[in-house]
C-alpha cells in the first residue's frame, strides 16, 4: 500500500519528519547517557552545533539532562529546545547509566547519525557496531 494511500485511509493528516540523530555522552563514572534530537541530525546541523558549542563534559551533560527528558527539538547556536513533555515522541526517553552496548544499541534505533562524547571530544558516525568506530567531528568538519 502506497504512503497516500495509508494516509488517506487514516486519521493522519500530515507528517512530522526530521534528520533525527542520537546523542551519547560518556558520563565520569564511565557509563553513558542518551538523548534524541528529532532535526537537523547531520553533520552540518546537530554535528556543528556539538563541535562549536557543547565541548566540556558540563555542556555536553545538559544535552542529556534528566530533568529535560531527553528529546531535543532543535539546537541552535548553542540554545537547546526541548520538546513539552506533552509533545514528546513514544519510547524516546533519555537512556542514563547504561553500558556502551545498550546504548549504541538504542542509538541505532533512533537517529539517522549518532553523536558520541568521550569526554574531551565528539565523534559521529551513522551506523557504528561500537563507539570504536565513530569519526572524530572536528576532522570531518575541517575545524
Amino acid at each position: 500500500m502506497s504512503l497516500r494511500a495509508i494516509m488517506e485511509n487514516s486519521s493522519v493528516t500530515s507528517l512530522n519528519e526530521g534528520t533525527t540523530a542520537a546523542i551519547i555522552v560518556k558520563q565520569s563514572n564511565g557509563k553513558y547517557s542518551m538523548a534524541y534530537a528529532q532535526y537537523d541530525g547531520y553533520l552540518d546541523g546537530v554535528g556543528a552545533e556539538l563541535a562549536d558549542n557543547f565541548y566540556s563534559q558540563d555542556k555536553a551533560n545538559e544535552l542529556v539532562d534528566e530533568r529535560d527528558g531527553g528529546e531535543i527539538r532543535g539546537i541552535d547556536n548553542g540554545e537547546i529546545e526541548f520538546y513539552d513533555p506533552s509533545d514528546r515522541r513514544k519510547g524516546a526517553l533519555l537512556i542514563t547509566n547504561a553500558s556502551e552496548k545498550k546504548v549504541i544499541k538504542e542509538a541505532k534505533g533512533f537517529g539517522n547519525y549518532i553523536y558520541y562524547w568521550d569526554g574531551g571530544d565528539w565523534f559521529y558516525s551513522d551506523n557504528p557496531s561500537s563507539v570504536k568506530e565513530l569519526l572524530d567531528i572536528d576532522l570531518i568538519l575541517g575545524d
